[in-house]
């Protein structure tokens, strides 16, 4: 009982406590309610005295505005008298000075007219004078000349009988020296038979030929150890072309006899001459047979012994004999024909006479040729092609003519064409006989045999034939037998099986065919398999395994059919011209199933298609579509200038003649006719244009006639011919742009009857016509466009049509119009141009036209028209800002474009006979005041007045007298702008004949105060009258059906408008705002306009905030006083650039617009939500925002404020979960809550890990476990036992959840980390996948977002840096096992789609895996396939081989110029990875590197020339390369792996050196002395450069060669270990020093790597002048940076500069190609200065020297060549061989005497420097 009374007690005592809780709980919350009550109360009760605060400052505010507004009426009306009156006294006084300044002008012209008179008589006189001493001065220098020329004549033949006796000497002297057997000299046996004609006897050569033999013996006894030189041309080609120098100078008859005379016997081989072809032997049999020669040609000679190996020999001729073989038979005395002739060819009559009596011999009884061409080809051993200079001189003819006159050639004219073809066909037949290959198609049979002009073969062929010269070639197999369908299909797909069955590669369309198999022609694939197979491709190829399936194919195929059928219902509904209108109702249809941006729900949109269709922008295309036809033709529909239109954009076929479809109205001017086999073009009458940019050259050259003009239709596209005259055929309509255009050849042009435009630069830059005549009975021309004539600077002659409908800009710019006394420049009946200086000019009689922007000069000030004139051209008299008046005679009838624009002081203009004006014809003209219009006036075009802003009447003169304010009865066109801020207008009319009033019409009229619109009107256009700020009155007829947006936006008596019932409920559209100062229409906010308000109340009901509608709040029409917005609950979207541009705006969002549970666009989200948690209603509801808006961008946003409150997040968070939410709506705020766990107390993070454990969110269980009390059942404080070191160590720094979301942004399967097989390298034991995560994960996390400024691809990278604990954990991994885990990841990297993958791969991998990367990314340049991912993912992988250690990755850095980043990472600097780890290639301290191949030992060094040399030791000779295979296979494999990287490393390290020392050597760059001598001495590669250059300490200059250290007179030299080191420039040394190291490279036959010692130095002050008028080709200046010399090329090749660095130039170019620039194209220097004399500008004047030289010695002009001083031995060399190079005959004796005269001590070299 006693405990049964306990437990009673103690359930009683439960039951009072609950009691208890109950009530203090009812207690509680009813203390809250009473609490929620007092607060709501005090809020409405604030809200209220608020409202009464608020209604009270508006009606003080609207009392106080009222009061200024009547202020300021009084004071303008007061200041608007004032202004009146004082104008009035201004008008008085500036007319009394005109009249003055009248009276003083004209006195001063009279005098300046008779001063210049007098002067241009004296002119006349000083030239008469002059002239008369130019010519007595001309006699007197020919005279000089032909002394001198007598004088050089007897010197010539003194020193040729002085060299003939100093000859005979030597002679004597080698036969004396030869007959003593066993002598030797120079270390060599001397042969005791020597040459007759030997110069010089072994050892009696001069020091400098001695130098170079023993150079060549002691190279070649290093090659040939036992004196058995065999395969020296083949194996040695340098060497070889040194002993044929030798051999030339010595007088040896060839190389054999110069190396026997040495000592050397040659032998004969599979690797020297072939052991068949003897050629001293055949030259002696033919000497046998011929032994008084023969007169036969080479070619017959060879025809007459065909056994005799004549192609070896010819091939080899300049190896065997020196010289061409010709002329060796002619030297041997074998071939005899014509007698000798001098080195420059024929030079007399004598000499051309004797030619053609040789040729006349060799053609007796033969076919003479018909073309010089082919006469030279057969006679190469004559001089032919030297004719041309005499007989131009003695016989005023050509070559050819010549010839032809004396018999050698053929005359064609008389050739039938049967003979032509059957020439043509013997030639081709004989060619292709022995060829293995032959040509594919016509056009390569064109191209491979160009010198038997076949462009016409086609016509040729059809017109003997009668067949297609396809078949016909074939016919006799020349061509191939085309292939069947079958078998072309068959190739085609056996190539594709073996690409895609069997293999990964993988293709789902015909597209990836074609994209992945450029070299396939997939585009035949479907007409073939089609007429094989009659099946789709689709469906072949599927069948046959080809084209992977989709799950969605069948959709994909009905999408097809659905898009074939709506092209299909196009095309019928386009065959016949469509009304505009039906076309644009298509339009709009296709319109409104757009999609359009940000809309989250259905609502009323007004149709933007309507408001495009009369926008601003007239070139708006509309609905444009594009099908391709059957044919081929690649069609474009639509509608332009509010026309349709029907546009020829490509075509595709293969048809030689193509007919343009009847519907087509416009060609594409872009390469449209590429097809090489298009021969002709029938274009339609609806054409309306066509130029040259639509044919391929190809095409152009097909389709021109005889005479190389292209005509295509009634056309006249490109001119190829070079005829001096040219006829142009009637029917012939139009020349378009730059058929002619700088076509030199060209003088007279005559055009037919039919002629209608001369187009854009239709003869631009012809600088030979003189002569254009248009025919007798044309007395109309539609139009010259512009430049059409410009830089015709011959023309003299033009006789144009009577009636010219336009004149373009600038159409007779540049050509040589007389000008008459008066400054007027006419043609025919047109002013072209007025130069004079008159200020009131009187425009001579006659005049009809007066031409584009022909008045120019700011002293104009009144212009007097002649009756007679007809048409002002556009810009005429544009800008004349001192014009006040101009007469417009009543004749006058065309006023075009800006005709007299931005004239600011013309007063008035009376156009009451002009029917025609043009767009802004009297645009800012803005003294304007009164104009006068014509009755008969129809169209106003767009911005004729607009800114004429003292404009005040507008008056119309007719049959009724003037009537002012109206616009004329007949008006029908009101453009956009026409009356646009003409601020002082104050009244209008406009007639009802309008039938819209356009775009801005009346834009800014200020003044306006009434506007009258007569009944007929049906249109007001955009912003027609906004801004009108006066306006009083304006009616809205009833007839006007449309107005357009804004049209009375800012118009003053907006809301005073009656409109029509039709508009009154979209009255915000217009520009007419509600009482909030919106507007709005069908529920959209268009603008908000500011006012004076603080608070904006946008008005309820709006639904959508339309793009940039709240400008108006933040300062767009005006300085705005709002800092608050309030939007009303209505709102759903909100738009772009409505989010609040300064940040004190507030803008109250409704929590209906956040708490939507649908997904809101991120640009709101993105800028309002990093503020808008201010205003949500509680935490509650920021909690539900970041749960329905789940997005990326959002999160930053959200954790931002959760973090102000981080315990009220969480219960706010359980609160709106609920019971009954989802697992991914726990793992959204899990998330969260992981990253704010530190912040969270630890009480709330167990209630949240608890509710997500109930809720099954195994993500936020896994993410928070670590951090959860173990009560709960988390692992906070729980004791871990770790197997080693290393795992306790990750488990401290590193966090499983982390890594998992690292891997979910990369795309990695957790999985890969398993079982990786890695294991540790001291122990037995397998790496976890959390460790192994650590070393890898961090690395790939270092990339949080891809690069986004991709533009910059090239030459940008992602940055990371190198984690020091995942490299430690790496380091404890066993290599092996980690390099191939490393090498799976990078196999399953894939490419840019996932760069951070490559992170660690970079980190961890070897060098080939870097390599294959750096391949990779060669291909994800591609826009099309990979788009911008693959330019991010270029620029992330590039960040990332910064990471990697290995010898590709500092190559790679050093090619991107990455190489100081690089070596930033690492703690190190540039120079030092430079002088160390990229200039390591493994050689001993020998400079050796040695190749063990098991039956031999290669030694690989480096050379003098800075390329390997490789010795084998066993042979004991050189070797070009290794041995092909060596009895050690696994040594040899790896050697020959290891040589192949050496050779092109080291080629690549050597290259960057000479760059880097080169910018060293203009920098005058200092090394410190202890890495100088770390990296140049000690380093082989880097020793071979030094000893290549000379370096500086100060004054003093010094080299290194094998001893050491030594300066230019051969003495040791001591490095000062404190002083810097540089490259020594001849600028800052003695002239002395500098001649001595030249001395020292050429004896030793050293080659620098750049010009160092060679550069000359510029003496004495540079002028100014230096370069004024030098032409310099665009190529010498293109690529040129490291000489200091930018070209930036903008708007594609139209503004070209070029910058010297250290300079002040100005260089323009002056050649202008037709379509873009050319490499050849001149640039002019026009001024040149240096700021200061230093290595880099001494270089820049030393670069253009040489290329003002190299151009003189192309035009072999010696005049400016005398004074070469300055310049060194190796300057002048290159002179000479490049002049001997171009045949320039009178430079190259220049040079050769200067190299004579100043550098006959210098040893000979081949080169200067080495060839990179």
């Amino acid at each position: 009982m006693a405990e049964l009374g306990e437990r009673v007690k103690q359930i009683r005592i439960a039951e009072e406590a609950e009691r208890e809780s109950k009530i203090a709980a009812e207690n509680a919350a009813l203390k809250a309610a009473q609490e929620e009550l007092v607060r709501k109360q005090a809020f409405e009760e604030k809200m209220r005295r608020e409202e009464e605060e608020r209604k009270r400052l508006e009606a003080e505010e609207k009392a106080r505005r009222e009061e200024e507004e009547r202020k300021r009426l009084e004071a303008e009306e007061k200041a608007r008298h004032e202004a009146e009156e004082r104008k009035r006294l201004e008008a008085e006084e500036k007319a009394r000075r005109e009249e003055e300044e009248r009276k003083r002008l004209e006195a001063e012209e009279k005098a300046r007219r008779e001063e210049e008179e007098r002067k241009r008589l004296e002119a006349e006189e000083k030239a008469r004078r002059e002239e008369e001493e130019r010519k007595r001065l001309e006699a007197e220098e020919k005279a000089r000349r032909e002394e001198e020329r007598k004088r050089l004549e007897a010197e010539e033949k003194a020193r040729y009988e002085e060299e003939e006796s100093k000859r005979t000497k030597i002679e004597m002297q080698q036969k004396e020296i030869a007959k003593k057997a066993g002598e030797k000299s120079m270390g060599k046996t001397i042969s005791s038979k020597i040459p007759d004609g030997v110069l010089y006897a072994p050892g009696a050569e001069p020091a400098a030929i001695k130098n170079r033999i023993d150079r060549l013996f002691e190279k070649l006894d290093g090659a040939y150890p036992d004196k058995v030189v065999i395969g020296l041309h083949k194996d040695h080609k340098k060497w070889g072309e040194t002993v044929t120098e030798l051999y030339r100078q010595l007088g040896y008859p060839d190389g054999n006899a110069f190396l026997t005379a040495y000592g050397y016997s040659v032998g004969t081989g599979a690797s020297g001459r072939p052991s068949s072809v003897d050629p001293d032997a055949i030259i002696a049999q033919l000497k046998k047979l011929y032994p008084e020669g023969t007169s036969m040609s080479s070619g017959d000679l060879q025809k007459a012994h065909p056994d005799i190996p004549w192609k070896s020999l010819q091939n080899k001729s300049n190896e065997y004999f020196g010289m061409t073989l010709t002329k060796y038979l002619a030297k041997e005395g074998i071939l005899t024909s014509g007698r000798a002739i001098g080195p420059s060819g024929i030079s007399d009559e004598k000499e051309a006479t004797e030619l053609v009596e040789t040729l006349k011999k060799r053609y007796e009884g033969k076919d003479k040729p018909t073309e010089l061409k082919t006469l030279i080809a057969d006679n190469p051993d004559l001089p032919i092609s030297s004719l041309n200079k005499v007989v131009s001189k003695l016989f005023g003819t050509t070559t050819a003519a010549y010839l032809t006159q004396n018999g050698v050639l053929q005359s064609n004219k008389g050739i039938s064409d049967e003979d032509k073809l059957a020439a043509i066909e013997k030639a081709l037949l004989e060619r292709y006989k022995e060829k293995e290959t032959l040509p594919g198609n016509v056009a390569q049979i064109k191209q491979e045999n160009q010198d038997l002009k076949l462009s016409g073969i086609e016509a040729l062929v059809n017109k003997v034939k009668g067949v297609p010269a396809k078949e016909y070639f074939t016919t006799l197999g020349i061509l191939p037998v085309e292939k069947t369908a079958e078998e072309k299909l068959e190739e085609i797909i056996s190539a594709l099986k073996e690409r895609y069955i069997g293999t990964s590669k993988k293709a789902y369309t015909i597209s990836d065919l074609s994209t992945q198999n450029p070299d396939l022609a997939i585009s035949s694939l479907k007409k073939l398999i089609k007429e094989v197979h009659d099946k789709t491709q689709t469906e072949y190829l599927s069948s046959l395994g080809i084209l992977s399936e989709y799950d969605w194919q069948v959709a994909a195929k009905l999408e097809e059919e659905r898009v074939n059928a709506q092209k299909a219902a196009q095309r019928e509904k386009f065959k016949n011209d469509l009304p505009f209108e039906e076309m644009y109702r298509m339009y709009l249809e296709s319109f409104k199933k757009q999609t359009v941006e940000n809309h989250f729900f259905d609502i009323n949109i007004p149709e933007r298609a309507e408001k495009d269709k009369n926008s601003r922008n007239s070139d708006y295309r509309v609905g444009e579509t594009t099908e391709t036809t059957p044919d081929g033709f690649v069609i474009n529909r639509g509608v332009s200038y509010g026309k349709p239109y029907v546009e020829l954009h490509k075509y595709n076929g293969n048809a030689e003649v193509v007919e343009v479809p009847d519907y087509v109205t416009t060609i594409w001017d872009m390469s449209t006719f590429a097809n090489d086999n298009i021969k002709k073009i029938i274009l339609p009458e609806k054409v309306t244009g066509v130029n040259l940019r639509a044919f391929s050259e190809n095409v152009r050259k097909n389709i021109a006639d005889k005479d190389g003009l292209c005509i295509v239709g009634r056309f006249l596209v490109d001119y190829l011919g070079n005829t001096k005259s040219v006829t142009i055929p009637e029917g012939v309509e139009e020349i378009t742009f730059c058929a002619f255009a700088r076509n030199t050849s060209i003088t007279a042009v005559y055009l037919p009857k039919s002629i209608k435009v001369i187009g854009n630069q239709a003869f631009a830059g012809c600088d030979h016509l003189a002569e254009v005549v248009f025919n007798s009975e044309t007395e109309e021309l539609d139009c010259i466009d512009y430049s059409a004539f410009g830089g015709c600077s011959a023309l003299k002659k033009i006789n144009l049509p009577k009636y010219i409908n336009k004149l373009g800009d600038g159409a007779f710019n540049g050509c040589n119009i007389p000008t008459s006394n008066a400054g007027f420049e006419v043609v025919n009946n047109i002013l072209v141009r007025y130069s004079g200086n008159d200020t009131i000019v009187n425009v001579p009689k006659g005049i009809t036209v007066i031409g584009p922007n022909a008045f120019h000069g700011e002293q104009i000030k009144k212009i007097m028209l002649p009756e007679g004139v007809k048409t002002i051209c556009n810009r005429a008299f544009n800008g004349l800002k001192s014009l006040s008046e101009v007469s417009i005679p009543e004749s006058l009838e065309t006023i075009e474009s800006s005709a007299f624009s931005f004239c600011d002081k013309l007063l008035s203009v009376n156009l009451s006979g002009v029917t025609n004006i043009g767009a802004e014809a009297f645009q800012h003209c803005s003294s304007l005041k009164d104009v006068v219009l014509s009755e008969r006036l129809e169209s106003i075009e767009s911005g004729v007045f607009s800114s004429c802003r003292a404009l005040k009447s507008i008056g119309v003169k007719g049959s009724h007298g003037m009537i002012e304010s109206v616009l004329p009865e007949e008006l029908k066109v009101l453009s956009s702008s026409a009356f646009a801020e003409c601020e002082s207008l104050r009244e209008i009319t406009i007639p009802g004949s309008v039938q819209k009033i356009g775009v801005r019409a009346f834009y800014g009229c200020k003044s306006l105060t009434k506007a009258i619109l007569q009944e007929g009107i049906e249109e007001i256009g955009e912003e027609a009258f906004e801004n009108t700020t006066s306006m009083v009155s304006i009616n809205i007829p009833s007839s006007v059906s449309n107005i357009e947006k804004d049209a009375f936006f800012r118009c003053n008596c907006s809301k005073e408008i009656a409109f029509p019932e039709i508009f009154c409920e979209n009255k915000g559209y217009f520009g007419i705002p509600d009482d909030n100062n919106c507007f709005v229409e069908n529920g959209i906010l268009i603008r908000y306009a500011s006012g004076k308000e603080t608070v904006a109340q946008i008005t309820d009901g709006v639904v959508v905030l339309e793009e940039g509608s709240l400008n108006g709040v933040f300062g767009g029409w005006g300085s705005s006083g709002v800092s608050q917005i309030i939007l009303p609950d209505s709102v759903r979207v909100i738009r772009h650039e409505n989010y609040g541009y300064s940040p004190k705006f507030k803008m109250n969002i409704p929590c209906g617009y956040l708490l939507q549970k649908r997904k809101l666009p991120i640009e709101p989200l993105k800028t309002l939500l990093s503020s808008v948690w201010k205003y949500a209603a509680s935490m509650m509801d920021w909690v539900s925002i970041f749960i329905y808006q789940n997005s990326k961008q959002l999160y930053e946003y959200c954790t931002e404020a959760f973090a102000k409150a981080p315990n009220a997040f969480v219960t706010s968070a359980l609160v709106t979960l609920g019971d009954k939410c989802k697992p991914s709506d726990v793992d959204r705020i899990g998330e969260a809550v992981f990253d704010l766990r530190k912040d969270i107390g630890q009480e709330f993070l167990d209630k949240f890990y608890a509710f997500a454990k109930e809720h099954k969110s195994k993500k936020a269980v896994s993410a928070l476990a670590p951090f959860v009390s173990s009560s709960v059942g988390g692992e906070l404080n729980a004791k871990k036992e770790y197997k080693n070191d290393i795992e306790e160590f990750c488990d401290k720094n590193y966090e499983k959840h982390e890594f998992e979301r690292i891997m979910q942004k990369a795309g990695l399967n957790g999985k890969a980390f398993e079982k990786s097989g890695i294991k540790y390298s001291d122990r037995d034991e397998e790496v976890s996948s959390f460790v192994l995560e650590c070393a890898i994960l961090p690395y790939v996390g270092q990339l949080t977002e891809k690069p986004r400024n991709i533009g910059s691809y090239k030459t940008d990278y992602s940055t990371f840096s190198i984690l020091e604990n995942s490299d430690m954990i790496a380091s404890k991994f066993e290599k092996a096992s980690f390099e191939t885990f490393i090498d799976n990841i990078s196999k399953k990297a894939g490419g840019y789609d996932k760069p951070q993958i490559w992170i660690p791969v970079c980190r961890f991998g070897t060098g080939d895996q870097v390599k294959a990367l750096i391949s990779s990314m060669n291909g994800w340049t591609d826009w099309y396939s990979c788009g911008s991912s693959g330019r991010m993912g270029i620029m992330v992988c590039r960040g990332a081989i910064m990471l990697s250690d290995s010898r590709e990755a500092m190559m790679y850095a050093e090619k991107c110029k990455c190489l100081d980043y690089y070596a930033r990472l690492r703690g190190m600097t540039a120079d030092t990875i430079r002088d160390t780890k990229l200039a390591d290639f493994g050689f001993n301290g020998d400079g050796k590197k040695i190749y063990d191949l098991g039956n031999t030992i290669i030694e690989a060094s480096v050379g003098d020339d800075l390329t390997i040399i490789l010795f084998d030791t066993t042979a004991s000779k050189i070797v070009k390369s290794l041995p092909k295979k060596g009895s050690d296979t696994a040594k040899y494999d790896a050697c020959t792996a290891d040589y192949s990287e050496l050779k092109k490393n080291v080629k690549k390290v050597v290259k960057t050196r000479n760059d880097l020392l080169f910018e060293c050597f203009l920098s005058g760059k200092k090394f410190d002395c202890a890495s100088w001598t770390t990296a140049y001495t000690e380093n082989p590669v880097l020793n071979k450069v030094a000893k290549l250059l000379v370096w500086a300490q100060g004054k003093q200059t010094f080299t290194l060669d094998d001893t050491g250290t030594i300066d230019s007179f051969g003495n040791a030299f001591i490095i000062n270990p404190t002083e810097k080191i540089v490259l020594a420039h001849p600028l800052e040394m003695e002239d002395a020093d500098v001649a001595r190291w030249q001395k020292y490279f050429t004896e030793r036959g050293l080659k620098q790597p750049f010009e160092q010692i060679w550069e000359p130095k510029i003496k004495g002050e540079v002028r100014d002048n230096r370069y004024t008028g030098c032409m310099i080709p665009y190529y010498r200046f293109l690529h040129q940076e490291k000489h200091g010399i930018t070209v930036q090329d903008y708007d594609f090749h139209n503004q070209i500069e070029i910058g010297l660095q250290g300079c002040n130039a100005s260089i323009e170019r002056i050649d202008w190609a037709r379509h873009s620039i050319d490499v050849k194209d001149r640039f002019e220097i026009k001024s040149f200065s240096v700021r200061s004399l230093n290595r880099r500008t001494n270089h820049i004047i030393y670069y253009l020297d040489k290329c003002t030289i190299f151009g003189r010695i192309e035009q072999d002009d010696d005049s400016s060549l005398q004074n070469l001083e300055g310049y060194t031995v190796a300057q002048i060399d290159s002179f000479l061989k490049f002049a001997i190079e171009k045949g320039s005959t009178k430079c190259t004796a220049v040079f050769l005497n200067y190299k004579n005269e100043h550098f006959a001590d210098f040893a000979d070299i081949e080169e200067f420097t080495l060839d990179f």
